[in-house]
Formats: structure tokens, sequence, C-alpha cells
């Protein structure tokens, strides 16, 4: 019988520590010339558990049936401990009827969700940021419109910072800078973020949307049901 207690017990304070532990996510990307270079690093569980995807190419594919749309090409894998569980490679595209099919799904779920909105406040909330830098160098190759492009991007950047910074919590102030090119043709981006969750709040956020989606179905199934009687 002791032993039992013992199993209990240990498996408890696994538990305990499994959804006491973070959730960190490394967003890195960056554009130089053509050139395209992004990754997304995910660890969970103390660094037993890893995600990193690498995206090596993206671009505008026009010869899609679907019409213009954004190719990309990236490979991943998933580690747990020292070993590599799954990896592979894959391409994919967005095009318009991705983007069309997506808003329809974004409404549905605001229809069986009513308070989606405050459930995602809330969970930004629990969201830490503890690095962000972003660098941007623009140049159009005249020196008044690189000066005015600058100018535009700075408050494009300015403002985003603004609106996040109402919904996270910084660990330490964003770096932002805007480089300009007055006699040159440039885009060049770095960005690199670090953010952080604890699983706690995951599970409780993921628990209430589903309720409220599962509340959602109900009351479409009942209208539905009163307006064919």
């Amino acid at each position: 019988m002791q032993i039992f207690v013992w199993i209990f017990l240990i498996l408890l304070v696994v538990l305990i520590l499994i959804v006491c532990s973070n959730v960190q996510i490394a967003l890195e990307y960056q554009r130089e010339g053509k050139m395209d270079d992004g990754h997304i690093r995910v660890k969970a569980f103390y660094g037993l558990i890893r995600y990193t995807m690498r995206i090596s190419e993206i671009h505008m594919d026009s010869d899609s049936q679907k019409g213009t749309g954004i190719l990309y090409q990236f490979d991943w894998s998933a580690d747990a401990g020292n070993s590599t569980v799954h990896s592979g490679k894959s391409k994919e595209s967005i095009d318009w009827s991705g983007f069309k099919n997506a808003r329809e799904r974004f409404s549905e779920t605001l229809e069986r969700v009513q308070d989606l909105f405050p459930l995602i406040r809330n969970f930004c909330s629990k969201i830490c940021c503890k690095d962000l830098e972003w660098k941007t160098q623009v140049g159009t190759g005249d020196a008044a419109e690189a000066g005015v492009l600058t100018g535009l991007v700075w408050g494009i950047k300015s403002f985003l910072i603004s609106v996040v910074g109402n919904y996270i919590k910084w660990k330490k102030a964003p770096e932002i800078d805007v480089i300009p090119h007055f006699n040159q043709l440039a885009f060049n981006m770095y960005f690199h973020s670090i953010v952080c969750f604890r699983v706690w709040h995951a599970i409780v956020v993921v628990t209430r949307l589903w309720i409220q989606m599962r509340k959602g179905r109900e009351r479409t199934w009942q209208a539905s049901t009163q307006f064919k009687a």
C-alpha cells in the first residue's frame, strides 16, 4: 500500500512541475537582398521537448492554379531529450483562397465563442516577451523618398509595439531601428523575439475555449431545431 502512495506522490509532483513549466517560443527572421532565412524554436517542459522549424525560401508564386500566392519552403524537427523523434521537409503555399477559408473559419469561431476576444486578451496578459529586436534597412534610390519611407516605417513599428505592449508583459524594452539608404534601393530586415508563457495558462484558455465552442454548437443546434419546427 505504501508503494502506491509513493507512486501517487511522485506522479503528482511530476504533474505539478509540468503544468507550472514554461513554454518558450523564439522567432527569428532575416531578409538580405532576395535571401530569406527564418527560424521558429519551441521549448517545453524545461527544454526536454523541442521543436524547430527553419524557413529557407519565401517568394511569390504566380504559377499557382488558384492565382498568385506566397510559396515557402521549410524543414522541421521534433526532439525529445537528446534524440530527434521526427523530422522532415515541406513546401507550402498561401493564396487568396487560403486567406478566404481562414477568414470563414474565424467567423464561425466568433459565432460559436461569444467571449473569444476576452479569452485572447486574458491569455496575452500572461505572455512575457523576454527579448525583441527589430531592425530594418530601407531605401528607394532617392534621398527624399528614403527619408519619407524611413519615417513611415518608424511610425508603423512604433504603433505595432505600442499595441502589442497593451496586451503582453515586457521583460526588457524592445529594440527597434530603421536605417535609411539614401542612394540605393534596399529592403533588409532582422527580427528576433523570445516569448514565454506557463503551460497552466495555456491549459486554462484551451479548456475555456473548448467549453465555449461546445456551448456555441448547442446554441446553433437548438436554433436550427426551432427553425425546422
